[in-house]
C-alpha cells in the first residue's frame, strides 16, 4: 500500500476536519475529538493544503520528544505561517532555544515565586468586589484583568497597553488563517514598539530586553525583541485567561466541589491539573516532517504538515480512564495542556501559580453558580479554546 492509498483511506468523513471553521462550537469540538480518537486516531484532512491530525496521547508524545523529525520551524500554524516567524514557537534549535532565554528571563521560578503575594492581593480585591455585586461575569472582572495586569507587573508595559491586547489578538485571529502573520497582526507588532522604545533605560523586563538581552553572543535586534513581546504579549495573557475561565466553569457546574476544596485544600493542586486536563486552553499545535516516517502502519512523507491535537489527547482512553468526567483524584495527572518536549510553555509555572492562587481564595467564600448561560469561543487562531462570557452569582 502506498503512501497516497493510504491517505486516501485514512481521509474518509473527517477529510473536511478544519480547525478555523468558526461553526465548530464548544460541544462540536470535544464531539469531533471523541470521533477521531475512536475511528480515525490518525487522519488526513483536506483542509488548508492537506494535513495530518494526530490524537492519540502516545503519538503525541512520541512526536513532542522527537523535535529532529516533527519541526516546529515556521509550522505551528496550519495554513503555515507565510511571512516572519513567531519567537519561540516556530524555531527549532539552536534559535528555539536562544529566543526561549529570553522569555525565561521574564518567567524564571523565582520571579514567579515573588510574585505570590501580590497575585494573591489583586484576586482578594477581585474577588471581594464580586462577592459585594453578588453577580457578574467572571471573565471580564478576573480571568481576563488578571493576565494582562500580570503581563503590565512582568514586563513594565503600561497598563494602557495590556489593556489594548485582547481585542488586538481577538482581531488577529479572526485575520490569522487567511493572511500573514505580519499583517494580521501589524497592530500588535506597533503597540510593542511604542513600549519597547519607552522602555529603553528601565529597570523592567523592557528594558532589559532593549539594552542589554543578547542572542548567540550578539545584542538583540529590534525586529527579535519585538517578536519576543508580540509572542508574550498573545500567549502570556490567551492561556491564563482560558485556563482560569475553565476552571470557574468546572467549579460552577460542581457544587461538591468547591465544598471539597474548602475542606481538603491539599487536593487543589489536583483540581487544577484536572481542570487543565480536561479542558485544555490551547489546543492544537502544527508540525512539519523533516522525514518519511510510519505512524500506526501509515506512511507520513517528508514535508508533510501534522497538527498535533493536545485536547484530544487528553481524553484518550487509552491513556485515562472514564477520559471525558472530571477526576482530581487520578493516579496519573500528566496531561498535554503545556504541550510537551523542547517546547513546553514556558509560563507554565505561572499559571499554575495563579490558578492555585485563586482556588486558594475562593476556599473562604459563599458556593457560587452559573448565573446564565456562559458563551465560548470558536477555536480562536485554531488553537485556544475558552469560555468567552461566564455569568456566576454567589450565594449569601
Amino acid at each position: 500500500m502506498g503512501p497516497a492509498t493510504e491517505k486516501t483511506e485514512a481521509t474518509n468523513r473527517f477529510a473536511s476536519f478544519d480547525h478555523h471553521d468558526a461553526s465548530l462550537d464548544y460541544d462540536q469540538i470535544w464531539t469531533r475529538y471523541r470521533e477521531l480518537l475512536a475511528e480515525s486516531p490518525l487522519t488526513y484532512s483536506q483542509e488548508h493544503g492537506g494535513f495530518w491530525v494526530m490524537t492519540k496521547f502516545e503519538d503525541i508524545v512520541a512526536a513532542g520528544s522527537t523535535p529532529e523529525t516533527f519541526s516546529s520551524a515556521s509550522a505551528h500554524l496550519i495554513p503555515m505561517n507565510k511571512s516572519k516567524p513567531a519567537a519561540a514557537i516556530d524555531f527549532d534549535e539552536p534559535e528555539h532555544g536562544q529566543y526561549r532565554a529570553l522569555f525565561f528571563h521574564a518567567l524564571k521560578p523565582k520571579v514567579v515565586k515573588s510574585l505570590e503575594p501580590d497575585v494573591k492581593d489583586f484576586i482578594r480585591s477581585r474577588l471581594t468586589r464580586l462577592v459585594a455585586n453578588g453577580q457578574a461575569d467572571f471573565v471580564a472582572e478576573l480571568a481576563l484583568p488578571l493576565p494582562l495586569w500580570m503581563l503590565s507587573k512582568l514586563t513594565g508595559m503600561s497598563t494602557e497597553s495590556v489593556g489594548k491586547l485582547r481585542s488586538l489578538t481577538e482581531a488577529s485571529w479572526e485575520r490569522i488563517s487567511q493572511e500573514p502573520m505580519q499583517l494580521a497582526r501589524a497592530p500588535l507588532y506597533a503597540l510593542m514598539k511604542e513600549e519597547y522604545e519607552k522602555n529603553s533605560g528601565k529597570d523592567n523586563f523592557l528594558g532589559w530586553l532593549h539594552d542589554e538581552a543578547t542572542m548567540d553572543g550578539q545584542p538583540v535586534t529590534e525586529d527579535e525583541a519585538l517578536n519576543v513581546l508580540v509572542s508574550l504579549a498573545v500567549a502570556g495573557h490567551e492561556t491564563t485567561l482560558h485556563a482560569v475561565g475553565n476552571l470557574i466553569y468546572q467549579l460552577a457546574l460542581d457544587p461538591s466541589l468547591q465544598q471539597r476544596i474548602r475542606t481538603e485544600p491539599g487536593i487543589i493542586p489536583a483540581v487544577v491539573e484536572e481542570s487543565l486536563r480536561l479542558r485544555a486552553p490551547a489546543q492544537l499545535f502544527g508540525r512539519k516532517l523533516t522525514r518519511t516516517i510510519t505512524v500506526r502502519d501509515t506512511t507520513l512523507n517528508q514535508g508533510d504538515r501534522v497538527l498535533l491535537a493536545y485536547a484530544a489527547g487528553n481524553r484518550d482512553p487509552d491513556r485515562f480512564e472514564d477520559p471525558e468526567s472530571f477526576n482530581p483524584d487520578r493516579s496519573d495527572m500528566v496531561h498535554l495542556s503545556f504541550g510537551w518536549g523542547i517546547h513546553g510553555c514556558v509560563g507554565a509555572g505561572l499559571a499554575r501559580m495563579e490558578m492555585r492562587t485563586l482556588l486558594s481564595e475562593l476556599r473562604e467564600l459563599p458556593t457560587f453558580e452559573l448565573a446564565g448561560e456562559p458563551s465560548f469561543s470558536h477555536l480562536e487562531g485554531g488553537h485556544h479554546l475558552g469560555p468567552s462570557r461566564l455569568p456566576i452569582r454567589f450565594l449569601q
